[in-house]
Order: structure tokens, then sequence, then C-alpha cells
């Protein structure tokens, strides 16, 4: 799926696939068992911060890691993590990864 609205000068495409979109569910899901409020905050930061990487998706560093063929780059939206690439052909980010900073991502 792809977000972002009117698409200007020098934006990017930000493009959230399927998984993405369960794994911040799930994160929700987990929260909302003790808070359904902050549950909703998470959420909100979440999509914010992914959603601001239309403005300049290179300013986040470069990361290898062995799940992925190729480097990805990484955001932090804290506490969680977010890994995604950039296409440049295509102006477009597209959204890999959203996990918790303390799991181990090789």
């Amino acid at each position: 799926m792809i977000r972002g609205g009117q698409m200007g000068e020098g934006l990017y495409r930000v493009i959230y696939s399927p998984e993405v979109y369960e794994q911040i569910r799930e994160i929700c899901s987990f929260i909302a068992e003790d808070s359904p409020q902050n549950a909703r905050l998470v959420a909100q930061r979440l999509t914010r911060g992914i959603d601001s990487l239309q403005f300049m998706p290179g300013r986040f560093a470069e990361v290898d890691y062995t799940s992925f063929p190729t480097p990805a780059r990484r955001m932090i939206v804290w506490p969680f993590r977010v890994l995604y690439r950039i296409d440049e052909n295509r102006k477009a980010v597209r959204i890999l990864r959203v996990e918790h900073g303390s799991r181990d991502t090789k």
C-alpha cells in the first residue's frame, strides 16, 4: 500500500507492505492489552515517523543485516526500528520491517 498525499517536487512515495501493516498491528495489539490509548499513540507515532520518509529519506544511516541481501536504512522511532530501502529510479521508499529496538536483527 502506498501512503502519502500530493507528491510535490522532491518528495518520495512511501510504500508499506502488508507484512509491515501486520507488524504495526501486532505491536499495537500487544500494547493495547494494557493501554488502548497508548496503542493508538504508538500507531500514530510510527506512521507519522514512517511517512516523514517522503522528505529526504537518505537522512538515516545505511546498515548491513544478514537477513537482507543488500544494505537497508534504519530509522529509529523510539523504541522501534524501521528498516527501509530507497528506490531512486521510482522516487519511492519501501518499508521492509518495523520491530522493537531490543530485538536482535541480523
